[in-house]
């Protein structure tokens, strides 16, 4: 019985020397051949035994995994006497700290920024003020801080987790009392679940019941968790494949491949939120609010965002952005000018200077030879009559050109040589004109349209887009092109409207090129021509990333995978995929609808197109040849003409 007093006497005493030396590296142990009992600690004060229970466990939290962390220790007035004495034993550490006393939710919001890891303590009865500050998701909120909740119960654990902020947040540590003196039960949030909390630990005064991490890297395996991610249609970053009944049934473009990609590493679900269709990315408001994508970040609505999001200075206020995975440039798209009248085709083959050069050519050669032939004969030199007058020796010209057998040929060397040379003369100008025709002919020429900033500032011509975000780019641009352009801005969401106003030749519409290249060729080209296209002139680059919320935790291990996506060159083959499909959904529904119409032969015009190959060869019609007919019905006209003058003056 002696001994027993006795141990218990040094038990206390140790107790007593720990709490005043402040040495709370690790949990007591107990003395040399003494075991913790209930019925021993039973006859310790309760006070004692729970002051040091809690100063050695938020010591040893601290010491052990938040060491080099700046600590925010708070408190509220309702926390118990022994809680004040653990915030004392707190304070004795070298960790950079600050101590908030708690009395609302504002309070918490006046912690100082660190550029190191934070860590939180906090010590509260009531933990409603906490809670209400999570669910508002402040702007200064930071995902990656490490929280430890003391005082707490499991149910109100589980509805901090569940918050817009406690969803999202890496690391929430709550100690749960239980029943026992000085024991603690240990939980931790499962990041973007938020349905249950895990139990992972007991604390009691001389430590942990098993070796378990508080803090463990969750952003590995999301056990399937919900990610929100915002996502409207804009082909090819995101195409929608519609039922029958409007519904989505295949969610596909580059932009979502990147997203599956990652869920599959990651380990998590696409929960697919669309902002409404006349936000979209969203319009900053004066107030310094803003509405669609950026909207639903400010307002913890949102994990990721997509859909061709660029990352830009004034949305940088209000979301994060991951690393950029591809970049895009800002481009006009016009009109494809009617093409140019099939007769015209006879003359294609030349350049109009080719052809005053040609004609000049057959009037001074038919002057030259009649010119050769009056000094043969005049001189009596030798020469055939048929060549002393004008006409004849530009018919006979006119022939050669034509490549007609002459009957009649020079005599004296001199014109024969003249005629040898204009033979070869003639030979290859047919020629070339021969070879050139046929491909006029089966190929429509297309007229040369607006391809730069210039010609289009000089059309006045207004500027279509989605939204104000273009505009914008182009006001801070330095091209004074670019700028004036901008006065002629005009926003209009209906993409479709927008179209028909720049196939009508009354405005042009500024978006990114790949999406200017994916809608020009899956919805603006028929039998290979297509009715819009893009100027060759553009501007502005911009860096494609995933949208964040502030302080996002999953930003850090995002842009290793997405580097490892840029690298193995996965984000154009996404691209060309996209496209691919595309095109094949709408072969698809022309089929279902009975082809509208179309013949085999235009159906093998488009699959030709999609190809981009040409499978068999074109017979020339009535609307390739139609110039030479017209030159048919001139040749009528005139030799009626010429011979009703004829017949009145004879």
């Amino acid at each position: 019985m002696f001994l027993k007093l006795l141990n218990i006497m040094v038990l206390i005493f140790l107790l007593m020397v720990h709490g005043a030396t402040g040495d709370t590296t690790n949990a007591l142990p107990a003395p040399a051949g003494v075991q913790p009992t209930d019925t021993m600690t039973s006859l310790l004060p309760q006070p004692m035994v729970e002051t040091a229970s809690l100063s050695q466990l938020l010591t040893k939290v601290v010491k052990e995994k938040l060491l080099e962390c700046d600590l925010v220790v708070a408190v509220d007035g309702g926390a118990p006497h022994s809680w004040q004495d653990a915030m004392y034993h707190l304070l004795q550490l070298p960790n950079p700290r600050q101590v908030v006393q708690v009395k609302r939710p504002a309070d918490l919001l006046l912690v100082t920024r660190s550029s190191r890891c934070r860590g939180y303590l906090l010590l509260l009865q009531d933990p409603e003020p906490l809670i209400t500050l999570a669910k508002a998701t402040p702007p200064t909120w930071d995902y990656d801080d490490r929280m430890v909740v003391v005082g707490v119960t499991k149910d109100q654990l589980k509805e901090l987790t569940l918050t817009k902020a406690g969803r999202k947040m890496e690391h929430i540590v709550g100690l749960v009392k239980a029943d026992r003196t000085g024991v603690w039960y240990v939980f931790i949030n499962q990041l973007f679940s938020g349905e249950q909390v895990a139990y992972i630990n007991t604390w009691h005064q001389y430590g942990f019941t098993a070796d378990t991490d508080l803090f463990p890297d969750k952003i590995v395996d999301f056990g399937g968790a919900p990610l929100r991610m915002v996502a409207f249609e804009f082909p090819p970053s995101v195409c929608y494949r519609r039922g029958p009944d409007g519904s989505i049934v295949h969610l596909y473009g580059w932009d979502v491949e990147v997203v599956r990609a990652l869920s599959i590493f990651f380990n998590f679900t696409m929960q697919h939120v669309e902002p409404p269709s006349d936000e979209l990315w969203g319009v900053r408001f004066p107030n310094g609010s803003w509405n669609g994508m950026v909207g639903l970040f400010m307002n913890g609505l949102a994990d990721i965002g997509i859909t061709n999001v660029f990352i830009t200075i004034d949305r940088m206020d209000f979301m994060d952005f991951s690393a950029p995975f591809d970049t895009d440039r800002s481009c006009f798209i016009t009109r494809v000018e009617p093409p140019l009248p099939r007769w015209l085709s006879l003359a294609l083959p030349y350049q109009m200077v080719t052809w005053m050069a040609l004609l000049g050519g057959l009037l001074t050669t038919s002057l030259f030879l009649y010119l050769l032939t009056r000094v043969l004969l005049d001189r009596n030199l030798g020469e055939l009559d048929t060549f002393k007058t004008l006409p004849y020796s530009g018919l006979y010209v006119l022939g050669m050109h034509f490549r007609v057998s002459q009957s009649h040929t020079p005599v004296r060397t001199s014109t024969q040589v003249f005629v040898l040379f204009l033979w070869l003369y003639v030979i290859i100008i047919t020629t070339g004109y021969s070879s050139n025709l046929t491909a006029f002919l089966t190929v429509t020429r297309e007229p040369t349209g607006m391809e730069t900033l210039r010609e289009l500032y000089i059309s006045k011509l207004p500027v279509l887009s989605n939204g104000n975000f273009f505009k914008s780019v182009m006001v801070n641009t330095k091209n004074f092109y670019v700028q004036e352009l901008a006065k002629n801005y005009r926003a209009e969401y209906d993409m479709d409207k927008t179209h028909s106003t720049v196939q009508q030749g009354k405005g042009v519409s500024i978006q990114g090129l790949a999406f200017q290249e994916y809608v020009i060729a899956t919805r603006y080209t028929t039998h290979g021509r297509p009715s819009i296209r893009i100027m060759k002139e553009c501007f502005s680059d911009h860096s494609i990333a995933l949208g964040l919320e502030k302080q996002s935790v999953l930003e850090r291990k995002f842009n290793m995978v997405l580097n490892w996506i840029v690298e193995a060159g996965l984000v154009r083959r996404w691209f060309l995929d996209s496209l691919n499909l595309a095109l094949e959904y709408a072969r698809q529904d022309k089929k279902a609808k009975g082809n509208n119409g179309n013949t085999e032969e235009e159906d093998d015009d488009d699959d030709m197109m999609v190809r981009g190959t040409t499978a068999r060869s074109i017979p020339l019609g009535i609307d390739h040849m139609q110039g030479i007919f017209f030159i048919l019905v001139l040749l009528y006209s005139l030799s009626i003409l010429v011979f009703l003058l004829e017949w009145l003056l004879a």
